[in-house]
């Protein structure tokens, strides 16, 4: 028995990483625009790559 593996399409998989990219491009801008103390924005962008990573990892294990 022959098992197909259906692949996404090329605009399929333009479309997401382009948006991921827009999506990172636009958080990072927004916390470099945050009010506050340098300490301040540094917690909120490690908290954001956590965030990010832990979504990675997710992904993942969900996949596999």
């Amino acid at each position: 028995m022959q098992v197909l593996i259906h692949r996404d399409s090329k605009p399929w998989q333009f479309q997401v990483w382009a948006s991921f990219l827009i999506a990172v491009f636009l958080c990072a801008v927004g916390l470099s625009y945050l009010p506050g103390q340098d300490l301040d924005r540094a917690f909120m962008i490690m908290g954001y790559f956590f965030c990010l990573s832990a979504a990675f990892v997710l992904a993942k294990y969900v996949r596999e």
